[in-house]
């Protein structure tokens, strides 16, 4: 038993060094496997939220392409683009408004979509800032830039999808065989095999549980690095 919470503390400490000073805010005398879940909740979480500022990003820049297509100068159009941002939790639209304003009062519209992509998720707008920043030297329209930047970005996004679907069969594999000895644990409980009694009676039942806890977490890992490697 000491060695199997020794591991998931182990696995806790481990998520824990990379978690941000917030994220390590937790109640005290919090469970190993409590901070654990937290800690994966909160990645998925922000790959979420990353994704979907990546659309919004797409769509702003065809807000941005019509409002400059329909004949406004740069800063109404930023700021009608800005002011049709939906705001869900994550999103980059309160950001966008505040830059707006500043655009508004003078302040280049390059520098101000550079600040905004430096938040997580926000990357997109990165070429955006630097082609808007080439094209008030030269003279340019950006709206066929802005137009093919958004086209280069949906097929980007469509190709994840279909990576995603044809990955999806491995993935539930993967979770199948990494829960399958478990599985066999309630098993054999159910049929009164007293497994846990074993496992957790002695050292030799917590060598073989640390080995197997080890494997398994070995398999899923690799598993992921395939998966991952194929997207």
């Amino acid at each position: 038993m000491l060695t199997l919470t020794a591991l998931l503390c182990a696995v806790a400490l481990w998520l824990w060094r990379g978690a941000s000073a917030t994220a390590r805010v937790v109640p005290p005398n919090q469970p190993p496997i409590a901070v654990l879940a937290r800690r994966l909740h909160d990645r998925a979480t922000q790959r979420r939220r990353a994704r979907r500022r990546e659309r919004e990003t797409v769509a702003l820049m065809r807000a941005l392409a019509a409002e400059l297509r329909s004949g406004a100068p740069e800063a109404a159009a930023f700021a009608a683009a800005a002011s049709s941002a939906t705001e869900p939790v994550g999103s980059f639209a309160p950001l966008l408004r505040p830059a707006a304003a500043a655009v508004a009062r003078g302040a280049s519209l390059s520098a101000e979509l550079r600040r905004v992509a430096a938040t997580p998720g926000a990357h997109r707008l990165l070429p955006v800032a630097g082609a808007w920043a080439v094209a008030s030297q030269h003279g340019c329209p950006m709206t066929r830039v802005l137009d093919r930047l958004a086209d280069a970005y949906d097929d980007e996004d469509a190709v994840r999808a279909d990576l995603a679907a044809s990955v999806a069969g491995s993935r539930a594999s993967m979770l199948l065989l990494a829960g399958l000895p478990l599985a066999g644990l309630v098993l054999g409980t159910a049929v009164g095999a007293h497994p846990w009694a074993w496992l957790l009676g002695g050292p030799t039942g917590w060598l073989v549980c640390l080995v197997a806890a080890g494997l398994d977490g070995v398999g899923v890992l690799w598993a992921r690095w395939l998966l991952r490697s194929r997207r």
